[in-house]
């Protein structure tokens, strides 16, 4: 038995460390439970001198510290995994917020190395990519669309010089692609959710090349122009009938694009396909007669 200097109780010697230092055996004087305690009150004192002591020695003693790390790992794999892992449980709100606050502090590296380890090992990053896809294929998808939708430009620009530079392989696929005949029903289930756009883009395009005016208007736009000045954008203005896709109807117009006539909502007027058809590049009442004008006349 022996009485602590610290607390004053008497313990066991097994509650004792023994003096390490030079000269015979012999315990200290203090117990384990007071050191530890002093160690403690110690340790929080000195918080920030400690924590720079201890950098300066791990640069100090790197190569030792890791050697003898592996070393250990080697020794008692299933111990040290244990002690991760328990550590972990223990704090894993603390371990959350502090990479939550490397990261925040720590982004153009983080992103610089992530860059770098993906250039030294592209087959890697695709197959990860690809397990990726086929475990999350929905999330996969729509993290793209986000993406396209965020970077246009760049999207564009990429699909140009992949074109550019494997011209051959982009043939190979796209006639593997129609041939397979999928092709038809994507098109077919683009056409029906974007038809508006579709015939937003042709008229854009008719006009662009009969070097016309045009005030980019869109197809509700249009509408709407029609619908404020009393003109149902359903019924054709040449022969009164009903338009069946009047929807994705552009209208017709009145003076004609390659006679100098304007891409805007002011020179079109409602117009079914037979009519339109009828008409085509012909000047109104000059060279051609709406069906209704002629009954009037008549």
């Amino acid at each position: 038995m022996k009485q602590c200097t610290k607390c004053g109780e008497t313990k066991p010697l097994d509650g004792f460390r023994l003096d390490k230092r030079p000269g015979p055996a012999k315990w200290q004087s203090a117990c384990k439970g007071c050191q530890a305690e002093y160690s403690r009150k110690h340790s929080e004192k000195n918080k920030e001198k400690r924590a720079e002591y201890g950098r300066k020695w791990h640069e100090a003693n790197r190569e030792e510290r890791n050697a003898r790390g592996r070393e250990r790992y080697r020794e008692n794999p299933g111990k040290d995994a244990e002690r991760k892992r328990r550590y972990y449980e223990a704090n894993r709100e603390k371990i959350a917020e502090r990479q939550r606050e490397y990261r925040e502090a720590n982004k153009e590296k983080i992103a610089e190395r992530g860059r770098k380890w993906a250039a030294a090992n592209p087959e890697k990053v695709q197959e990860y990519q690809r397990r990726y896809r086929e475990k999350y294929p929905e999330r996969a998808l729509e993290s793209t669309r986000r993406y396209v939708a965020a970077n246009p430009e760049k999207v564009r620009e990429t699909g140009r010089k992949y074109s550019a530079n494997n011209r051959e392989k982009r043939a190979e696929y796209a006639r593997q692609w129609k041939e397979s005949g999928r092709w038809q029903e994507w098109w077919d289930e683009y056409y029906r959710e974007n038809s508006d756009k579709y015939f937003e883009s042709s008229a854009r395009r008719r006009a662009k090349l009969a070097d016309a005016e045009s005030d980019g208007h869109t197809i509700p736009e249009l509408h709407e122009y029609w619908r404020a000045r009393g003109i149902d954008p359903k019924v054709c203005t040449y022969c009164d009938g009903p338009i069946p896709n009047w929807k994705t109807s552009v209208g017709d117009h009145v003076l004609p694009m390659h006679k100098g006539g304007p891409d805007t909502v002011e020179n079109l007027a409602p117009c079914c396909q037979p009519c339109n058809a009828s008409k085509r590049d012909k000047v109104l009442f000059d060279e051609w007669v709406p069906p209704n004008m002629k009954e009037k006349a008549a």
